[in-house]
Formats: structure tokens, C-alpha cells, sequence
């Protein structure tokens, strides 16, 4: 049953031919066993809804559903969520007491509709239901999403609207530099998002200047002077650096933009997304910002297609490197761009780069695997909220003892 119901699935259209009553006989049999294959399976926005809403507390069933990924493609009329919960009203009063769990489940399924997408970005209906610190979270969750993981191609696509309809969210998701408060929080969540978001955005009117903002006060930077010597960014600097990525990444960019920028955020956006980079602006590069030009040098595709510049970032980062993080990069991209383009690699012998022991590789592949999964993320979102309570008890007892103090003396 099981086996059947996920390859149906994983051919959904809205002609399947096993009506939404088929579904319900399979329902009323009332198999726990059953119902959780249908809550994960099912293509009918009927059995899906009636499963979620059978049970509040069965939090199996209400998460195998919200990570379906065949309701939208079956739902003629609305994408997914909306056709789960039958309308946009009814998704706008869900949204306003999501929890925690059911939030990171939702925001992770990468069937999620690009309308749905777009409006929450825009920080439309669903953003402003949402609880404030949630809607943060959201865009953790998004950062892991695979649909927003992968730039478009027309090829994917059936026609022009489609591919139009899909840049919709990559764009909403830029403009966040532009419409969100500069504020640490939104820093720390922001900058996630961007961080490997493909830079898919003809809309870049008023992000130079908004960049502007991103910048952490006096105080914080020097916590970031000592960040940027092992190799990284700080979370404002990341915003600053992703936006740079998207304004250099265009193909109507100036030759050189930001390269000789007196913010080294912005430098290491261009080191990343320059389309013509040579040996010698790889080494000035390098000579300048050290490590932290080595990561984003290592994240620069371009560098990747040709043997000639693979083997510059290969001098540059393994031999050359001060710390772990430019390695751990380079290993990370080598593989990935084998697997994606193995015609830019035909011929070459491939060897493992990277010399540590092996223990310590496959910590940082372990790392690396498991920072996106939602549990690890709700995990981080618990424990940061535990430290913000414990924070908010420790200025409370502060208060009680200068209370007890005054009584005291006074």
C-alpha cells in the first residue's frame, strides 16, 4: 500500500484517476498505519485536510502532511498550502497560532506554491499573521528549502509565465534588504536566507543604498575584525556581502564593481559572483583579505569551469591557507560541482583535496549535512530561546537584589 501510494505520488497531476472518495474508503478504515501513508501520500486536499484536523495532538500525521509534496500538483484551483486548509482566510487563522514544529515542517516543503512564497516575502498576509519571531525563523527554514536551492533554468520550465511565476519569490526574497529593519535580529536571519541564495533578481533598484544600513554598531566590530581573520563574516557583514553578490552577479554589472571597495563585506561579494576574474586579481585578492578572499574566491563558479582557474584556486586555497575554513569550502564546492556539471571535470583524475584525517573531514561534512535539517534548526531556535529567557531572569534578579539593597541602606 505504502509502495504504491508513493510512486503515485511522485507522478501527481490533478488527472490521477483514483478519485478523493477512493482515498476516503482507505480513511474510514481507520489504520493508523494507513492514514500515516495517506497523510504523506494522498492527492486529494480532502484526505489531507481531514487528517489534519482529525487529531491536534497526533503531531505524526499533521507534520507527514504539511510535508506532502503531492497536494499542490494534484489541486487545480489553489497551490500548496492554501488547498490544504481550503482557503486564504483559513490559511491567514492557521498561520497566527502555527507552532514551533508545524512552522519548520511547512516553510521546509519545497512544493510550497510561489505565490504563497511571494506574499510571505513581500511580507504580505502570511508575514503579518505570523507571530514576529516566527516569521523570523521562516526564513531559516526557507534558507534549506530546495526550491529556493537552485537557480532557474528556461528548460525546466513549460512555458515563459511558468518561469516568470518561479523568479517571483528569488526577487521578493532580495528586496528583504530593502523593506527590513536593520536590526540584529532580522541580521541574524536574514543573512541566512541570502547566504546560498542563487542571486535571481532583475529587481535591484535601491539595494546599493540599502546596504548602507546593514552595519553593526561600534562595539560589535570588533567581534568582527576577529571573525573575519579565521575566514568569516559576521551576520551583518553577510547581508552586505549578498547583496553585493546580486548587484555583481548581473550581467550589466560594471567591470570591477566593489573589487576595490573600502567594505570588505562588499569585496568578498565580488570575489564571489565576478564574472572575469584573473591570476592577478586572485592573488591582489588574496594579498588583501587573506582568508576571507580565499572563501569567497572558492565559492566564485566561474573559477570552477576551467582547469587553468581551478588549479590558481587550488594553489591559493590548500597550499596557501591559514585556517580550516577555505579547505572545508573547497571540499565542499569541488564535490558539488562535479556531481552538477561533471562535463567542466572530463578527463581529470579526481582526488580527494583536502588532507586532514579523515576524522576530521567527515566532522565537517557531518556538520555541513545536518545544519539545514529542520529538527537541528528547531533544536538552535529552542535553545536560543532558552538563552533569551535565562538572559531575561538574570536581569530580574539583578532588579530584586538592587531593590533589597536600597531597603536596606534606606
Amino acid at each position: 500500500m505504502r509502495e504504491y501510494l508513493a510512486k503515485r505520488a511522485s507522478k501527481a497531476s490533478y488527472f490521477d484517476p483514483i478519485s478523493a472518495e477512493a482515498e476516503g474508503e482507505l480513511l474510514a478504515r481507520d489504520d493508523h498505519l494507513v492514514d500515516l501513508s495517506l497523510a504523506e501520500y494522498c492527492l486529494h486536499p480532502e484526505t489531507a485536510q481531514a487528517l489534519f484536523e482529525r487529531d491536534q495532538g497526533d503531531c505524526a500525521i499533521r507534520a507527514l502532511v504539511l510535508s506532502n509534496r503531492a497536494l499542490g500538483k494534484a489541486s487545480f484551483s489553489r497551490g500548496f498550502p492554501e488547498c490544504l486548509f481550503g482557503s486564504k482566510e483559513a490559511l491567514t487563522d492557521y498561520l497566527r497560532t502555527v507552532t514551533p514544529d508545524e512552522r519548520a515542517t511547512l516553510f521546509s516543503n519545497p512544493s510550497l506554491d510561489e505565490s504563497f512564497l511571494e506574499s510571505f516575502l513581500s511580507l504580505g498576509e502570511p508575514w503579518e499573521a505570523m507571530d514576529p519571531e516566527q516569521r523570523l525563523w521562516a526564513l531559516d527554514n526557507l534558507a534549506s528549502n530546495e526550491k529556493l536551492g537552485h537557480e532557474r533554468s528556461t528548460a525546466d520550465y513549460d512555458d515563459g509565465w511558468d518561469w516568470y511565476t518561479a523568479g517571483k519569490p528569488f526577487a521578493a526574497a532580495w528586496a528583504l534588504i530593502e523593506k527590513l529593519d536593520p536590526s540584529a535580529e532580522n541580521a541574524r536571519h536574514l543573512s541566512s536566507l541570502l547566504r546560498n541564495l542563487p542571486a535571481d533578481s532583475s529587481k535591484t533598484e535601491g539595494v546599493a543604498q540599502a546596504l548602507e544600513r546593514w552595519k553593526c554598531g561600534a562595539v560589535e566590530a570588533e567581534k568582527e575584525a576577529e571573525q573575519n581573520s579565521k575566514g568569516r563574516l559576521s551576520e551583518f557583514q553577510e547581508v552586505r556581502q549578498a547583496g553585493a553578490r546580486l548587484l555583481v552577479g548581473r550581467h550589466d554589472a560594471e567591470p570591477g564593481l566593489y573589487i576595490d571597495s573600502e567594505d570588505v563585506a562588499l569585496r568578498c561579494g565580488a570575489y564571489e559572483a565576478s564574472r572575469k576574474l584573473d591570476a592577478d586579481a586572485v592573488k591582489a585578492a588574496v594579498e588583501r583579505d587573506g582568508e576571507l578572499a580565499r572563501v569567497h574566491l572558492v565559492r566564485n563558479r566561474e573559477l570552477w569551469r576551467r582547469e587553468k582557474s581551478r588549479d590558481l584556486l587550488s594553489d591559493v586555497v590548500l597550499r596557501s591557507s591559514e585556517t580550516e575554513e577555505p579547505r572545508w569550502e573547497f571540499r565542499r564546492r569541488e564535490a558539488h560541482y562535479r556531481k552538477e556539471f561533471p562535463g567542466w571535470f572530463e578527463g581529470e583524475e579526481y582526488s580527494e583535496p583536502d588532507e586532514r584525517p579523515i576524522s576530521e573531514s567527515s566532522i565537517a561534512d557531518l556538520v555541513s549535512g545536518v545544519a539545514g535539517d529542520p529538527a537541528v534548526r528547531g533544536l538552535h531556535e529552542r535553545l536560543a530561546a532558552v538563552e533569551k529567557s535565562q538572559q531575561t531572569l538574570f536581569w530580574m534578579v539583578a532588579a530584586a537584589l538592587l531593590i533589597l539593597v536600597a531597603q536596606m541602606w534606606g
